[in-house]
């Protein structure tokens, strides 16, 4: 009863979160003199070339600055502001048009991010996907389950990247690397092509004219869309990751999915529509971990090439930047990633009885029985995947929203 409860709380949180987000986006104006008064109460003004006291400012001076974000608003200007220093609202006049040059970058709206995001994760998504499938095999070794397998290589609880490869090609054949392909790509749009579009929305809810993002802002943009990738992306997840791990079972304990439609049919009509959200707990904490380190990671990678080395923009400062997002998504990630594939494998057995009770009691279990240094197997496939992963899905997104802006 617990389950059904909290996911249609999850649920409806999440589309009134999207909904206000989006009259937010449509009347902008208002979520402008929202954060210019809000900055002001919080965290106080910003210190003026010719005023002795910023805390005391006239009602004329804040009608200037309302003035100022409302012609902005209506030229439709972003300032990008890595191209120079943030520029000071009170030493610019009233109604000033702001100049051409540093000016650029149109942001885009929330569906034009989402199918940027979506196309960028299924190309991402093809290329690793065997990658990521070594990763989950790993993952479940030595998980509390009776599984009785055909080779005594597979029963270690611990094997090599190789060892795995090794082992499916030869039990299995070299085509199950893809296995689950297609629920793989039903998860890059609707858990990642959904976090992108609302990273993406957020930034735009929360930008001011003439400021940079904090690290707060972007950590907490990155937080909502990972809860929200979450809520849309885990029926795909748990299907993916079952597709996967179903080889390692034995022949008769196979589930057997003939693709993605039937295994969604199948997990409804068998287990009921709510245990398409098996693991949803898990599966949003990882998704927060990742888009909070991952996408931050990047912006501000990108930012630092360009103020330190002068590497604006370009391909070069693409690939050095979403590879350290990836190095720091994979290493934050892999413990509940680890807890989050076995949690979506497990089956019950004949008397209803489950090996874990939820992800709280997996940590418990998988630290107690095999160690703690098992909550980073598989971190090596991890950091494999999420380099390239990051850095095919960064570029393809950049294209696309070049592409998209025209």
């Amino acid at each position: 009863m617990r389950r059904p409860l909290a996911v249609a709380g999850c649920s409806t949180l999440a589309l009134t979160l999207l909904l206000f987000l989006h009259l937010l986006v449509r009347h902008n104006n208002g979520a402008r003199v929202v954060e210019l008064f809000s900055s002001r109460l919080w965290f106080g003004t910003r210190e003026s070339g010719n005023s002795s006291n910023p805390s005391t400012k006239s009602l004329k001076s804040y009608s200037s600055d309302l003035s100022l974000v409302f012609s902005r608003e209506r030229d439709h200007v972003v300032h990008e502001t890595m191209h120079g220093p943030p520029l000071n609202l009170h030493s610019v006049a009233p109604r000033q048009v702001l100049p051409e040059k540093p000016l650029s970058v149109k942001m885009l709206p929330f569906w034009k991010s989402f199918l940027a995001g979506s196309f960028a994760a299924i190309i991402s998504g093809i290329v690793t996907h065997p990658i990521d499938l070594i990763k989950v095999r790993l993952q479940l070794l030595g998980a509390t389950q009776q599984i009785s397998f055909q080779s005594k290589t597979a029963s270690r609880k611990s094997m090599s990247m190789f060892q795995m490869v090794t082992f499916i090609a030869h039990q299995e054949g070299l085509l199950m690397l893809y296995a689950g392909v297609g629920a793989n790509l039903a998860r890059q749009v609707t858990m990642i092509g959904t976090q992108f579009g609302t990273y993406d929305l957020l930034k735009i809810v929360f930008y001011l004219p003439g400021e940079e993002m904090s690290t707060g802002k972007t950590f907490f943009c990155g937080l909502c869309a990972g809860v929200v990738g979450a809520l849309f992306g885990n029926p795909a997840d748990l299907v993916m990751v079952r597709m996967q791990a179903d080889g390692r079972l034995p022949v008769k304990l196979r589930r057997r999915y003939k693709g993605f439609r039937d295994a969604v049919s199948r997990i409804i009509l068998e287990e009921g529509f709510f245990s398409l959200w098996q693991g949803f707990g898990v599966t949003t904490l990882r998704s927060v971990i990742v888009v909070s380190s991952q996408l931050p990671t990047y912006d501000a990678c990108k930012a630092f090439l360009s103020l330190k080395f002068g590497i604006r923009g370009g391909v070069l400062s693409q690939i050095l930047s979403s590879a350290v997002a990836g190095s720091v998504s994979a290493f934050a990630s892999t413990p509940v990633d680890l807890v989050k594939s076995r949690l979506m494998d497990m089956k019950a057995d004949p008397s209803g009885n489950v090996p874990y009770q939820g992800m709280m009691d997996c940590f418990a279990k998988t630290v107690r029985e095999e160690g703690p240094q098992t909550l980073f197997q598989g971190v090596g496939p991890s950091c494999i995947r999420h380099i390239p992963l990051s850095i095919v899905r960064f570029l393809s997104l950049e294209l696309l929203k070049k592409l998209f802006r025209v």
